[in-house]
Protein backbone atom coordinates (compact mmCIF):
# COMPACT_ATOMS: atom_id res chain seq x y z
CA UNK A 1 0.00 0.00 0.00
CA UNK A 2 1.08 3.49 -0.80
CA UNK A 3 0.36 4.56 2.76
CA UNK A 4 2.86 2.04 4.12
CA UNK A 5 5.80 3.48 2.08
CA UNK A 6 4.96 7.25 3.80
CA UNK A 7 7.20 5.48 6.18
CA UNK A 8 10.18 6.51 4.71
CA UNK A 9 9.29 8.60 1.12
CA UNK A 10 10.92 11.65 1.20
CA UNK A 11 8.04 13.89 0.83
CA UNK A 12 5.80 12.53 3.28
CA UNK A 13 9.42 12.81 6.15
CA UNK A 14 9.14 16.03 5.41
CA UNK A 15 5.68 16.94 5.39
CA UNK A 16 5.43 14.96 8.74
CA UNK A 17 8.57 16.89 10.26
CA UNK A 18 6.67 20.24 8.96
CA UNK A 19 3.89 18.96 10.57
CA UNK A 20 5.57 18.60 13.95
CA UNK A 21 7.06 22.59 13.56
CA UNK A 22 4.44 23.11 16.60
CA UNK A 23 5.58 21.33 18.98
CA UNK A 24 6.78 22.34 22.29
CA UNK A 25 10.30 20.89 22.90
CA UNK A 26 13.75 21.86 20.65
CA UNK A 27 13.69 18.22 19.39
CA UNK A 28 17.13 18.10 18.02
CA UNK A 29 18.08 20.03 21.13
CA UNK A 30 17.28 17.59 23.35
CA UNK A 31 18.38 14.90 21.29
CA UNK A 32 21.95 15.85 22.04
CA UNK A 33 21.49 16.98 25.22
CA UNK A 34 24.44 14.69 27.33
CA UNK A 35 24.83 12.69 24.16
CA UNK A 36 28.89 13.48 24.22
CA UNK A 37 30.53 12.76 21.14
CA UNK A 38 34.24 11.66 21.52
CA UNK A 39 37.58 12.97 19.47
CA UNK A 40 37.81 10.59 16.47
CA UNK A 41 34.70 9.30 16.50
CA UNK A 42 33.23 6.66 14.27
CA UNK A 43 29.22 7.29 14.10
CA UNK A 44 27.16 4.64 12.58
CA UNK A 45 23.22 6.50 12.59
CA UNK A 46 20.35 4.38 10.68
CA UNK A 47 17.61 5.24 9.38
CA UNK A 48 19.06 8.65 8.83
CA UNK A 49 16.12 10.02 6.91
CA UNK A 50 16.61 13.84 5.46
CA UNK A 51 19.19 14.42 8.10
CA UNK A 52 18.23 16.52 10.85
CA UNK A 53 20.45 14.49 13.13
CA UNK A 54 23.13 14.11 10.44
CA UNK A 55 23.78 17.84 10.18
CA UNK A 56 23.84 18.27 14.13
CA UNK A 57 26.30 15.55 14.46
CA UNK A 58 28.28 16.93 11.16
CA UNK A 59 28.67 20.34 12.76
CA UNK A 60 29.78 18.51 16.22
CA UNK A 61 32.47 16.26 15.21
CA UNK A 62 36.10 16.67 15.87
CA UNK A 63 37.95 16.94 12.75
CA UNK A 64 39.43 12.96 12.29
CA UNK A 65 35.86 11.86 12.89
CA UNK A 66 33.19 10.44 10.39
CA UNK A 67 29.29 9.59 10.71
CA UNK A 68 28.24 6.57 8.10
CA UNK A 69 24.41 7.55 7.31
CA UNK A 70 22.20 5.22 6.67
CA UNK A 71 18.77 4.71 4.73
CA UNK A 72 16.47 2.77 2.28
CA UNK A 73 15.46 6.19 0.30
CA UNK A 74 18.02 7.31 -1.95
CA UNK A 75 15.99 10.53 -2.46
CA UNK A 76 16.30 11.11 1.06
CA UNK A 77 19.99 10.85 1.37
CA UNK A 78 19.88 13.34 -2.18
CA UNK A 79 18.12 15.66 0.30
CA UNK A 80 20.57 15.44 3.18
CA UNK A 81 23.96 15.80 1.33
CA UNK A 82 22.31 18.64 -0.31
CA UNK A 83 22.32 20.50 2.73
CA UNK A 84 25.87 19.66 3.86
CA UNK A 85 28.13 22.55 3.78
CA UNK A 86 31.48 22.32 2.76
CA UNK A 87 33.06 22.16 5.89
CA UNK A 88 31.86 19.37 6.92
CA UNK A 89 31.14 17.27 3.57
CA UNK A 90 34.07 15.16 3.96
CA UNK A 91 32.84 14.72 7.36
CA UNK A 92 29.39 12.44 6.56
CA UNK A 93 29.52 9.37 4.24
CA UNK A 94 25.51 9.01 2.92
CA UNK A 95 24.77 5.54 1.43
CA UNK A 96 21.36 3.77 0.89
CA UNK A 97 20.88 0.24 2.77
CA UNK A 98 17.87 -2.07 3.48
CA UNK A 99 18.64 -2.86 7.12
CA UNK A 100 16.30 -5.93 6.93
CA UNK A 101 19.12 -7.58 4.28
CA UNK A 102 21.65 -8.31 7.67
CA UNK A 103 24.19 -9.85 5.00
CA UNK A 104 24.47 -5.84 3.17
CA UNK A 105 24.57 -4.60 6.96
CA UNK A 106 27.57 -6.55 7.77
CA UNK A 107 29.75 -5.78 4.41
CA UNK A 108 28.65 -1.92 5.12
CA UNK A 109 29.17 -1.23 8.57
CA UNK A 110 32.27 -0.36 9.58
CA UNK A 111 34.89 -2.82 12.18
CA UNK A 112 35.13 -0.16 14.89
CA UNK A 113 31.71 1.65 16.04
CA UNK A 114 32.11 4.78 19.02
CA UNK A 115 28.45 5.16 18.59
CA UNK A 116 25.25 3.75 17.01
CA UNK A 117 22.66 5.94 16.87
CA UNK A 118 18.95 5.75 15.25
CA UNK A 119 16.10 8.16 15.94
CA UNK A 120 12.67 7.18 14.89
CA UNK A 121 13.44 4.64 13.01
CA UNK A 122 14.49 1.49 14.55
CA UNK A 123 11.59 -0.06 14.69
CA UNK A 124 11.31 -0.45 10.59
CA UNK A 125 13.48 -3.65 11.14
CA UNK A 126 12.04 -6.61 11.52
CA UNK A 127 14.49 -7.93 13.63
CA UNK A 128 15.77 -5.20 15.66
CA UNK A 129 17.67 -7.35 18.32
CA UNK A 130 19.69 -9.01 15.39
CA UNK A 131 20.79 -5.83 14.24
CA UNK A 132 21.79 -4.17 17.74
CA UNK A 133 23.83 -7.59 18.18
CA UNK A 134 25.42 -6.73 15.22
CA UNK A 135 26.17 -3.25 16.15
CA UNK A 136 27.38 -4.99 19.71
CA UNK A 137 30.02 -6.74 18.48
CA UNK A 138 31.77 -3.59 16.59
CA UNK A 139 31.55 -1.14 19.60
CA UNK A 140 34.63 0.05 20.45
CA UNK A 141 35.51 -0.92 24.69
CA UNK A 142 33.44 2.79 25.18
CA UNK A 143 31.25 2.32 22.74
CA UNK A 144 27.43 3.02 22.55
CA UNK A 145 24.45 2.73 21.35
CA UNK A 146 21.31 5.62 21.71
CA UNK A 147 18.11 4.51 20.40
CA UNK A 148 15.46 7.61 20.13
CA UNK A 149 11.74 6.85 19.93
CA UNK A 150 8.01 7.04 21.14
CA UNK A 151 6.64 5.43 23.67
CA UNK A 152 3.34 5.37 25.90
CA UNK A 153 0.78 7.42 25.63
CA UNK A 154 2.20 8.69 22.30
CA UNK A 155 0.00 10.26 19.77
CA UNK A 156 -3.48 8.93 22.08
CA UNK A 157 -4.99 11.71 21.25
CA UNK A 158 -4.90 11.56 17.07
CA UNK A 159 -5.23 7.75 17.35
CA UNK A 160 -8.82 8.13 19.17
CA UNK A 161 -9.82 11.14 17.35
CA UNK A 162 -9.24 8.97 14.05
CA UNK A 163 -10.37 5.15 15.50
CA UNK A 164 -14.00 8.17 15.97
CA UNK A 165 -14.07 8.60 12.47
CA UNK A 166 -13.63 5.11 11.46
CA UNK A 167 -9.80 4.96 10.40
CA UNK A 168 -8.41 1.46 11.56
CA UNK A 169 -4.74 1.83 13.39
CA UNK A 170 -2.65 -1.23 12.86
CA UNK A 171 -1.40 -2.94 15.88
CA UNK A 172 1.74 -2.57 14.84
CA UNK A 173 1.18 0.85 14.39
CA UNK A 174 0.51 1.34 17.76
CA UNK A 175 3.19 -1.17 18.94
CA UNK A 176 5.81 1.04 17.41
CA UNK A 177 4.34 4.33 18.46
CA UNK A 178 4.02 3.39 22.37
CA UNK A 179 5.48 -0.26 23.40
CA UNK A 180 8.81 -0.37 21.07
CA UNK A 181 11.27 1.48 23.09
CA UNK A 182 10.68 -0.94 26.32
CA UNK A 183 11.42 -3.92 24.38
CA UNK A 184 14.57 -1.57 23.07
CA UNK A 185 15.27 -0.72 27.20
CA UNK A 186 15.27 -4.71 27.78
CA UNK A 187 17.53 -5.77 25.35
CA UNK A 188 19.74 -3.36 26.25
CA UNK A 189 19.76 -4.41 29.81
CA UNK A 190 20.20 -8.07 28.89
CA UNK A 191 23.52 -7.24 26.43
CA UNK A 192 24.97 -3.91 27.63
CA UNK A 193 25.94 -1.86 30.66
CA UNK A 194 24.83 1.40 32.06
CA UNK A 195 21.24 2.02 30.47
CA UNK A 196 19.91 5.17 30.42
CA UNK A 197 16.80 6.47 29.49
CA UNK A 198 15.17 10.13 29.80
CA UNK A 199 11.69 10.86 28.90
CA UNK A 200 9.66 14.13 27.53
CA UNK A 201 6.25 15.11 27.00
CA UNK A 202 6.01 16.96 23.78
CA UNK A 203 2.83 18.35 22.95
CA UNK A 204 2.27 19.21 19.76
CA UNK A 205 -0.93 22.08 18.77
CA UNK A 206 -1.73 22.21 15.02
CA UNK A 207 -4.06 25.25 14.48
CA UNK A 208 -6.06 23.88 11.83
CA UNK A 209 -7.76 21.30 10.34
CA UNK A 210 -5.14 21.74 6.76
CA UNK A 211 -2.73 21.06 9.49
CA UNK A 212 -4.05 17.60 10.96
CA UNK A 213 -5.07 16.13 7.70
CA UNK A 214 -2.02 16.72 5.95
CA UNK A 215 -0.14 15.40 9.00
CA UNK A 216 -2.72 12.05 8.86
CA UNK A 217 -2.14 12.71 5.09
CA UNK A 218 1.41 12.05 5.01
CA UNK A 219 1.22 9.15 7.99
CA UNK A 220 1.94 5.50 7.69
CA UNK A 221 -2.07 5.06 9.10
CA UNK A 222 -3.39 7.38 6.17
CA UNK A 223 -6.71 5.66 4.71
CA UNK A 224 -8.08 7.91 2.15
CA UNK A 225 -11.42 5.95 1.87
CA UNK A 226 -12.13 7.93 5.38
CA UNK A 227 -11.04 11.53 3.71
CA UNK A 228 -14.15 12.90 4.11
CA UNK A 229 -15.14 11.30 7.25
CA UNK A 230 -12.09 12.87 9.19
CA UNK A 231 -11.97 16.14 7.37
CA UNK A 232 -16.05 16.52 8.21
CA UNK A 233 -15.30 15.75 11.92
CA UNK A 234 -11.96 18.55 11.74
CA UNK A 235 -14.21 20.56 11.05
CA UNK A 236 -16.74 20.29 13.33
CA UNK A 237 -13.50 20.43 15.84
CA UNK A 238 -12.16 23.74 14.69
CA UNK A 239 -15.81 24.93 14.57
CA UNK A 240 -15.26 25.28 18.96
CA UNK A 241 -11.56 25.27 18.93
CA UNK A 242 -8.71 26.66 18.49
CA UNK A 243 -5.87 24.10 18.01
CA UNK A 244 -5.89 20.31 17.69
CA UNK A 245 -3.50 18.99 20.53
CA UNK A 246 -1.49 15.67 20.12
CA UNK A 247 1.25 15.15 22.66
CA UNK A 248 4.23 12.84 21.78
CA UNK A 249 6.28 11.10 24.52
CA UNK A 250 9.92 10.78 23.78
CA UNK A 251 12.07 8.84 25.26
CA UNK A 252 15.78 8.38 24.16
CA UNK A 253 17.78 5.21 25.60
CA UNK A 254 21.65 4.63 25.72
CA UNK A 255 23.43 2.20 26.71
CA UNK A 256 27.72 1.28 26.78
CA UNK A 257 29.81 -1.58 26.46
CA UNK A 258 31.65 -1.21 30.35
CA UNK A 259 30.94 0.53 32.84
CA UNK A 260 32.15 4.30 33.65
Amino acid sequence: MAEKQNATRRDALLARIEGNASQALDFVGWIFQGLDIPDNANIVECCCGTGKQTLEFARRLTPGSRIHAFDIEQKSLDYLTGQLDEAVRDRVEARRLDFNDFEAVTAAFPDRIDLFFCSYGLYYNKDFARLLGLVRDRLSETGRITVVGPYGRNNDELFSFLQACGVGIDDYIVYTAQRFMADVVNWMSDNLKDVRSTTERNPVAWDSADKVFGYWENSTFHDPALRDAVAERLAEHFRTHDTFINCKYLMKATATMILP
